[in-house]
């Protein structure tokens, strides 16, 4: 397994196990149904491309009504100087097929591809059984692009240097902020990081 593989299990494991218990009850969209992860209720083939081409990671069952995708994106620590934000990514190591021009295909184009209906976007004080939930976002990611389409001065640029040297570039947005131009969103502070 590499790094990546491990930090997908990883993050899954904390959504279901630290962020979606404190989450759920609150946040109209996940109260129904329930919530699998694609990486391990599907081969792991089609688990991938899932996760790489249309950015889902789980599926939210709810019995006789339907079944919705949903983005999870996770990262551990407060060293974040915008941690009360949602991340998009840019490009990795250069290359411009990631995230964002993804997810401007699959929402704006005509071509009928995939995207995850929710996003979230969690922030935890770290990996596994002793993590507690910083902050969380949920947003309909289709509101999410189209809030950086008409109103792209709202999102800053970060650069992260990942461990094995590549560059991974983020376009990310205050979830306060967006709040102004999105109203359906949901934030959970837990209030454990003073400002």
């Amino acid at each position: 397994m590499n790094e990546i593989e491990k930090r997908i299990k990883e993050s899954s494991k904390d959504f279901l196990n630290v962020v979606l218990p404190e989450i759920k009850n609150d946040c109209e969209w996940l109260k129904e149904g329930e919530i699998i992860s694609i990486e391990k209720e599907t081969q792991n083939h089609l688990a991938h491309k899932f996760d790489i081409l249309a950015g889902m990671d789980f599926l939210q069952i709810i019995t006789d009504k339907g079944i919705r995708s949903i983005a999870n994106r996770i990262q551990w620590g407060a060293i974040y100087s915008h941690w009360k934000s949602i991340t998009i990514r840019e490009s990795r190591n250069g290359s411009k097929n990631t995230e964002l021009k993804k997810r401007i295909e699959a929402i704006f184009g005509k071509e009928g591809f995939l995207y995850p209906w929710l996003t979230i976007h969690s922030y935890l004080t770290e990996k596994g059984p002793n993590a507690k939930l910083f902050y969380s976002v949920v947003i309909k990611t289709k509101d999410l692009f189209e809030c950086y389409q008409w109103h792209p001065a709202i999102f800053k640029q970060h650069k992260v240097t990942e461990t094995d040297g590549k560059i991974t570039r983020f376009i990310y947005a205050e979830a306060e902020i967006l709040k102004v131009y999105v109203p359906e969103i949901y934030i959970f502070n837990s209030n454990l990081y003073k400002e």
